[in-house]
């Protein structure tokens, strides 16, 4: 019975450790997904959009603070 038990603590142990591993590994593998992407991109064309949507609506505020 006692090496029944040990036997299946050690099951256990190595069930815990595999799901670790897997769960390092799918980490990995979503920081390599990311660092592969074109991430740096979409963050440009996001910084000129607010940009550009800014710089007008600051010109139509000053339009129409002008006509006053």
């Amino acid at each position: 019975m006692v090496i029944i038990l040990e036997v299946l603590k050690k099951i256990l142990q190595m069930m815990h450790h595999n799901l670790d591993d897997f769960r390092l590994w799918l980490l990995n593998l979503a920081a390599i997904y990311f660092s592969f992407t074109d991430v740096e991109v979409t963050l440009k064309i996001i910084s000129l959009l607010i940009a550009i949507c800014y710089t007008m609506r600051k010109w139509y505020l000053m339009e129409k603070n002008k006509n006053k």
